[in-house]
């Protein structure tokens, strides 16, 4: 290759001078890319806090699901009982829904 460019100043002067400009582009784009990293950096910490009230709604309407299925086995069997743990966890999801906005 270096013999046939020897041969072709020319060329080589051409390919000497795309190699520079592809140098400077590749500058360009990296400096472009770490702005956009940035960005996509601030906006995930921007999604991640938006999505913590998500885990403690989850949590709650899972308690509030446990208390109705406990208060309909209450009423089934008549233990009285069991009315006692529905309660409890149906304020524990009432408290954690509260809780999903405040914290």
């Amino acid at each position: 290759m270096r013999r046939w460019l020897s041969c072709h100043p020319k060329k080589a002067e051409f390919y000497q001078s795309e190699a520079k400009r592809y140098a400077q582009e590749k500058k360009e784009i990296e400096q472009e890319a770490k702005k956009h990293e940035k960005a996509s950096e601030d906006w995930s910490e921007k999604s991640a806090h938006a999505l913590h009230p998500h885990h403690y709604l989850a949590i709650s309407m899972t308690l509030l699901q446990i208390a109705i299925a406990l208060a309909s086995i209450t009423v089934l069997t008549q233990k009285r009982w069991l009315l006692v743990g529905a309660a409890f966890s149906a304020l524990g999801g009432a408290i954690l829904g509260v809780l999903a906005y405040t914290i």
